[in-house]
This record gives C-alpha cells, structure tokens and sequence, in this order.
C-alpha cells in the first residue's frame, strides 16, 4: 500500500518540515517527519516486508497504448484475476520543470483516491517504485466520445441525453466535494460499452478548492475554456462554473458535430477571434445542421454558455432541465418562468441562420484498425487509428505531431492571442505559458 497524510487540523500539519495545507493530501516516503506544530513529531515507516517493485509483482504489462507529455499508457493484466486495467507510468526525472510535474502527480492521484463514483475513471492501485510512479485505472474499452464523434459525424439527442445525464451526474459527485475538472472535452470522455456508458477521465488539471476559494491558474484547452478563464490574470477568478461551460461546448458538439467557437467563423462580416467569441459569448445554431434539434435543447446549451459567472446554469439546475428529465417534451402547464417562458425569449435569429461550418468529421479521420482480447468477463478493447496515428481506446493521449489543425485557420489572428491560447490543435494550457 501507498501511504497518504492528509491535513484535517485547524493548525496545520507538516511533512519534513513542509506545510501539507487544510484539505489537501501528500504521499508518504520511507523515513519522512510529521509534525503537528510543536506538539508532536513522529518518524513513517513502511513494514519492512515491502516488496522493492511491487507493481510487476501483482501486474503484467502486455503493451503500449499510447504516450503524452508527461506519461505513458499501457494495457496491463492483475495475475491474480486476469482481468486487464490501464496504467498510466510516470518516469521520474530531474531538471527543471520537473518539480511542477511532480506536484501535478501529486494532485492528480490525491483526487483519484478520493472519488468513488460509475461516470468518473477510478484509481483501482498506486504504485511508487524507483522507476516511476503507476497509476493503475480502469480500462474504457470504446475509446473517446470525439472518435464516436467523428466517426458518427454528430449524435442523437436520445444518444447524448444518456450521455450528458452520466455526466451531469459525476460533475455534480466532484462539484459537491469542492473538485472542479477544469479540463472537460470530448478526448476525455470515454467509453466503457456500446450502450453509451461513460467515464469522465483524466484528473491532472483538476483543482480542489476551498469553499470560499477561487482557482486563478489559466489552464483547460482552448476550444472548450470558459471566459472569465481568459481574463487578465488580475481579474481572473472562476469556480465550479467553468465546467458547465465546457460541457455546454461539448453538448453543443454533440448534437451538431462542430465547435460553437472556431477560428474559421472569422471573417470580414464577423471579425471576432476564437477569444472575442468566447468573452462575448458569440455562437448561433446554423441551419440546416441544428434544424432537427428540439427548442429545449438550445435553452440548456444557451444557460449553460452564459457568460456571466452568477447568471449560468448550475450543474443541479442542469440536471433539473426539462431537456434532461423529460426528454425535451415541453408541458404548457409549466410556470412562465420555467421552460416555455425561457423558450418565448430564446433569439430565434440564432437558429434561422445559415451558414456552412466545418465538421469535426471533415477534418478527422478514425477508424478501427483491430479489436484485442481483454480477458473472461470484459469487452474487447478496440485499437483506434486517428488521423494516421495508431493509438488505443483506453487512453486519451495524442502525440503533438498528430493534432490536426482546422481548416480555415484565421489568417488574421493576433499573434499574442495565440501566445496566449495555444495553438488550433487544442493544446492543452500550462501554467507557465
């Protein structure tokens, strides 16, 4: 087992010396000193029985399933059971940077430990060995809900209100215990089957915050970010609200197979960046793609992408929606301030307007390439090739090189909101940029 402190006191307890922080969680190292102020010291210890490698002795690692940044995915088997997990291998390293890395681990397995919950990918074991940190996790056998996407070219509202029920469900599991995502998109939704059960994955952004706290990094993925994220750093501060915007975005996504904020929307007739989009909150539903898609479904999209932080849907309120519950069946006897009072002020101009978008479908290709046994009792895991990169459907991680770039990139873009947004590939944000 992986020991873990975490910090309950009102006045603070400390690892060699080093603040834990009210509320927050530390991994435990042979030999390392707790301190409860001057009242109490004592020395941890692991039982001297522990294994040197543990991780290979309870797991077998069958083959690579993809590599990012700061880790490599495998699929691997429990000798034990036979049953197959993912891992995700971080490789300790020294230099400069790594010191951020590690803190990122650090956070992303203490959120792990502590959530328990059908549409959220869990932390079945930790392992820190010498080589590296194991993070071993449930295996997601159908890959992203963006490869569904494009291989789809867009979903039904009956296939996305089972998706977007799951999801309202795990954001509401994290929001009541002071957890926001902060990273919310189609690549890190995944798949478990082919009714449509998913799992909310990939936790390394995500931040716990105190009740009264605000989280202040600029982080998430450009497409997807809220716009009090994109704030001057002086004046930024966003809560739990910046993941009912992004899965408003991805909702959006979902029902019409194209992003409501893009670089190629940029024109002479409508001069507004892919970052004055968001700010303003400018999108619309153009014909012919949203013509099948019922009223209660743009009034959800249109409170959830509301700019003002106080005025946007909660995540309880989007789970109350009329477009959720009732499977977007309006009741006249509804109160005026309900659903049909809010339908009689939608801006219709919104809907009406034509204009060709480009598919995510049009400028993505990916296919299954071949289906790998995964063992009695779990569904095959399909081996995806995406835009000519071969990867698996387990992990969300594509290399830099593969990220495809839109169409019709705008060719007047400013060249510090590029700095400071990243690129069209929808690279993630750090802290440092």
């Amino acid at each position: 087992m992986v020991a873990v402190v975490e910090d309950l006191s009102g006045n603070g307890t400390f690892v060699n010396d080093s603040l834990v922080g009210r509320n927050k969680r530390r991994e435990l190292k042979e030999g390392d000193e707790l301190a409860i102020l001057e009242e109490a010291r004592f020395v941890f210890r692991y039982p001297l029985k522990r294994s040197t490698h543990r991780f290979h002795q309870q797991y077998q690692i069958q083959e690579q399933l993809g590599k990012g940044h700061f880790a490599s995915v495998y699929l691997c088997v429990e000798k034990s059971s036979g049953i197959r997990h993912a891992v995700k291998k971080f490789e300790k390293r020294t230099g400069p940077g790594e010191k951020s890395k590690i803190d990122g681990l650090q956070q992303e397995i203490a959120v792990l430990m502590g959530i328990s919950h059908p549409a959220l990918l869990c932390l079945k074991d930790t392992f820190d060995e010498e080589d590296g940190v194991y993070l071993v996790l449930e295996l997601a056998t159908e890959g992203e809900l963006f490869n569904w996407i494009v291989m789809k070219q867009k979903l039904s509202e009956a296939e996305t209100r089972k998706i977007f029920i799951q999801l309202f469900q795990a954001v509401k599991y994290l929001h009541e215990r002071s957890i926001v995502h902060r990273d919310i998109k189609p690549e890190n939704i995944l798949l478990t089957d082919k009714e449509l059960h998913v799992k909310l994955a990939d936790f390394g952004l995500a931040k716990i915050i105190g009740e009264e706290s605000f989280t202040t990094t600029l982080c998430g993925t450009p497409s997807y970010v809220a716009p009090e994220i994109l704030e001057n750093s002086n004046h930024r501060r966003y809560t739990r609200a910046v993941d009912v915007w992004s899965l408003g975005v991805v909702l959006y996504i979902c029902l019409c197979g194209f992003p409501p904020f893009s670089d190629e929307l940029y024109s002479t007739e409508n001069p507004y960046t892919l970052s004055q989009q968001i700010k303003q909150g400018r999108f619309d539903y153009p014909s012919p793609y949203w013509d099948s898609v019922g009223d209660p479904a743009l009034d959800l999209i249109d409170r959830m992408l509301t700019v003002d932080v106080e005025s946007r849907i909660t995540i309880d309120e989007c789970l109350e929606h009329p477009w959720t519950t009732k499977g977007g069946v309006i009741n006249p006897n509804d109160s005026t301030d309900g659903l049909t009072g809010a339908i009689a002020n939608l801006d219709f101009s919104k809907r009406k307007m034509k204009r060709e978008r480009t598919m995510l479908s049009t400028i993505n290709e990916v296919k299954v390439t071949r289906v790998l046994p995964t063992g009695e009792g779990q569904a095959p895991l399909k081996v995806f090739e995406k835009n000519g990169s071969q990867y698996k459907g387990s992990t969300n991680m594509l290399k830099e090189k593969d990220k495809v770039e839109e169409a019709r990139p705008a060719e007047k873009r400013d060249p510090r909101e590029f700095v400071e947004m990243g690129g069209k590939g929808d690279q993630t944000l750090f802290d440092d940029v």
